[in-house]
């Protein structure tokens, strides 16, 4: 009886955590100096190959983990950051 206490329980306080808005924000991929949508176009195209050649060299290639790994490497080190996605979005 007390595993489903336990469940009911925690569902409960999940759902009291994200009614109460402290669930996880929505998030996007910000440059300092880049224009939004075109600039990440092309670097997420640009990266999505990298993160494949270097997943591939690491003999990663069924690994869809091991490649957004990658793809998350590629975009910081050519200058995005998440960002939180402002309230007025």
């Amino acid at each position: 009886m007390r595993g489903k206490y336990g469940l009911w329980l925690a569902a409960a306080l999940l759902i009291a955590w994200a009614v109460a808005g402290c669930g996880p924000r929505k998030r996007y991929w910000c440059h300092p100096t880049k224009p939004a949508l075109a600039a990440w176009q092309t670097d997420n195209y640009q990266c999505e190959g990298e993160a494949y050649q270097r997943a591939r060299a690491r003999g990663d290639t069924g690994s869809k983990r091991a490649i957004k790994e990658e793809w998350i490497k590629c975009m910081r080190a050519r200058g995005w950051t998440l960002c939180p996605q402002r309230d007025d979005d």
